[in-house]
């Protein structure tokens, strides 16, 4: 979650620092490179829509989606967003224009769309082509 941790997006955007404690891009990159070994598409970013000011963290849709337009920029295959206090979501207008962001990359993951400028030669291991043409990550 990207809202009442060492990151403050929402005031900061994705590469700056001043609220937070560090930008949410090095925080983004370290997860998804050293945790899940080179896979931002298995990161999700959180935001909080309402009743997270105690942290200094709520954050609207205009701001999450331009957020998440500068995550698509550095990592366009990640793994989307959430937002806690989903009742606080009304209409889903907070939903529909972060949603319209994200959705831009939907399916990136699969292995057929995700890695299809990769030369398929080789053995199956990560980011290499199994011998049916499809790439396969270290889980197979």
């Amino acid at each position: 979650q990207y809202y009442n941790g060492i990151t403050r997006p929402a005031i900061d955007g994705f590469t700056g620092t001043g609220s937070g404690w560090m930008d949410a891009s090095t925080h983004f990159d370290k997860i998804s490179n050293e945790i899940y070994n080179n896979e931002p598409n298995r990161v999700v970013f959180g935001f909080c829509v309402k009743d997270c000011s105690g942290t200094g963290s709520n954050t609207n849709s205009s701001q999450a989606a331009q957020v998440m337009a500068d995550v698509a920029r550095i990592y366009p295959c990640n793994g989307g967003a959430f937002f806690w206090i989903a009742e606080r979501d009304t209409s889903g207008t907070w939903s529909s224009e972060v949603g319209a962001i994200v959705h831009a990359n939907s399916g990136c993951s699969d292995p057929i769309f995700r890695y299809h400028d990769i030369n398929r030669v080789g053995s199956c291991r990560p980011n290499k082509a199994c011998p049916d043409g499809l790439c396969c990550s270290k889980w197979g």
